[in-house]
């Protein structure tokens, strides 16, 4: 090749034909001849086993001594070493694990290479090693070019690479703090998964990222790496989308694609790598054919009327034909296109979709808020007496469990403050009905809530449990407190003035007065009070009665006096 006119301010791709002497590794086959660079000695027209030892051999003519130059040779799953011989003087540019003869432990990154001054004819020689993988051969010519430039270029390229791996990871993190926020089925979280994916395969298997963290990873780890990330994403895109529409898109597809893949996986554990490979010639074309049936599968359920499907497919689409083109290409190439051909693909598929998701979500969040709400609207509804506006017999009972189990988790001993409770019942309720009518008596009813709403602690909770019956609960308090409560409580009653048809009318309730001891439970509690209010309706009503001051037990078979 005659480098006549070659500035270089431009790289000069080394494509071509070169001269290969080639040896499979079990000594049955031998070529020597020209090879298409870039190319894997398996697509060769008459192809060649991948696994084996050759040398390519490549004379450039420089017309004019050019300096400062570098070769940049291409990535190869192989071991692989370099030279360059000027005016009959060899010099060694690079030996990675050939000498060792050892493919898999060689170093993954593939450095600039700089070279001696170029003049007249130059012989540049490249030995590959390959028994680890089919791939044997280059997978892109080598570049030759200024080192400085080539340097830019390289830095560029992976300053290009993390930042659309790392925006690409940012979707995904989004979408794992949505998922996180609120468990919206399996969407969100698949969506993270996939963006993952797509952005470790950037940075690790798709640029030369990875080497500033890790300069010993190695041809085997990448090739591992890469597997399970192709194998992985193929499943977890199907997953996702048989997740977000499980009308259009069926369950068999979802079910092939996962079992391709695990298949695939397995192969790749407990195989050598050739084997998985050769599963691979098979794999690609079969996910490329799902990933074409699922696209079909989002345009007839368009077209049925499933609008929603509208943005994934637009972004499904992208994704969907550089995928394709990415599979086909390397099936039929075995070439790996650059980083970006899909990289920018699965971007605007991770925007819409994490845009598309995050509407859905706060759609979900603004269903959940109004049926939250409407279920508390309910459940107030359930617990509140209507007339009153004061907690019913229901919301009694739950409170009243609840502070009795307070009161003992918060005072175990003997030692500390007291629950009170009040029953209050009003005198005579029933003449009040007959003889001014019901009308009068709700009104009777409303004011007494209202005392009991106003006159007692924020604390304290009232219901209304009966006809004309309340209760009232005095968390904290002592029996000196309650027993003023329930007084002060009485004197407020004695006090109201209802006006009816027949002129004014006062009312008046007879109150009982219990709180709770060790060992008490809170029925006993409840039957202790009930058994003071009754005293206060035997002792002539209009009064409050405390248990612990009763000298006797009421006798319950006498009725009240008037």
């Amino acid at each position: 090749m005659r480098v006549n006119c070659w500035s270089q301010s431009q790289p000069l791709s080394l494509a071509g034909e070169w001269q290969l002497h080639y040896q499979s590794q079990d000594n049955q086959e031998h070529y020597q001849g020209p090879m298409a660079v870039p190319g894997l000695w398996r697509t060769r027209r008459t192809p060649l086993p991948g696994m084996g030892e050759g040398q390519y051999r490549l004379i450039l003519h420089f017309p004019q001594t050019v300096s400062g130059a570098a070769l940049q040779l291409p990535w190869m799953s192989a071991a692989r070493r370099a030279f360059i011989t000027i005016d009959g003087q060899r010099t060694p540019l690079l030996d990675v694990g050939y000498r060792q003869r050892r493919a898999a432990q060689a170093d993954y990154r593939h450095p600039l290479l700089q070279l001696p001054p170029l003049s007249g004819r130059v012989l540049l020689e490249v030995d590959v090693y390959s028994n680890f993988s089919l791939n044997g051969g280059m997978y892109g010519p080598p570049v030759l070019g200024d080192y400085q430039l080539l340097l830019r270029q390289h830095q560029k390229q992976k300053t290009l690479a993390t930042a659309l791996g790392t925006l690409i990871f940012m979707f995904a993190l989004v979408n794992l703090v949505f998922w996180g926020l609120r468990d919206y089925g399996r969407g969100f979280l698949l969506l993270a998964a996939l963006g993952t994916d797509i952005s470790l395969r950037i940075l690790i298997n798709d640029s030369d990222v990875l080497e500033d963290f890790l300069p010993r990873f190695s041809v085997a780890a990448d090739t591992y790496f890469g597997w399970v990330l192709f194998l992985g994403g193929a499943a977890l895109g199907a997953a996702y989308f048989r997740t977000i529409y499980p009308r259009i898109i069926p369950r068999w597809l979802c079910i092939a694609a996962v079992l391709f893949s695990l298949i695939g996986l397995t192969l790749l554990f407990t195989s050598p790598i050739p084997v998985v490979q050769s599963y691979g010639e098979f794999y690609r074309p079969m996910v490329a054919l799902l990933a074409l049936a699922l696209t079909l599968m989002l345009v007839r359920g368009y077209l049925r009327g499933q609008r929603e499907v509208l943005y994934s497919l637009l972004s499904g689409m992208v994704v969907l034909v550089s995928f394709m083109f990415e599979t086909l290409y390397f099936h039929f190439q075995a070439r790996a296109t650059p980083f970006l051909a899909y990289g920018l693909g699965w971007l605007v598929f991770l925007m819409i979709e994490t845009w598309q998701m995050s509407r859905r979500f706060r759609r979900s969040m603004e269903r959940a808020e109004r049926l939250s709400s409407r279920n508390q609207m309910l459940e107030d509804i359930a617990l509140r007496d209507p007339l009153t506006e004061l907690g019913n017999r229901r919301a009694f009972d739950q409170r009243f469990e609840q502070e009795v189990k307070r009161h003992r988790l918060r005072y175990p001993g003997s030692q500390g403050p007291l629950l009170g409770l009040a029953l209050i019942d009003l005198d005579l309720f029933k003449r009040i009905n007959d003889e001014h009518g019901h009308d009068v008596g709700d009104q009777a009813l409303q004011a007494v809530a209202a005392v009991l709403r106003e006159r007692v602690r924020d604390e304290d909770f009232a219901a209304r449990v009966g006809g004309e019956e309340f209760c009232l609960l005095m968390p904290d308090c002592g029996r000196d407190s309650a027993r003023q409560t329930a007084e002060r409580l009485r004197r407020y009653i004695e006090t109201l003035a209802l006006g009816s048809a027949k002129g004014p009318l006062s009312i008046s309730a007879s109150i009982g007065v219990a709180v709770l001891l060790p060992n008490m439970s809170r029925h006993d509690l409840l039957r202790n009070a009930d058994r003071a209010l009754y005293r206060a309706k035997d002792s002539g009503r209009n009064r409050s009665v405390c248990y612990w001051e009763m000298e006797t037990e009421p006798d319950r078979d006498k009725e009240p006096s008037a």
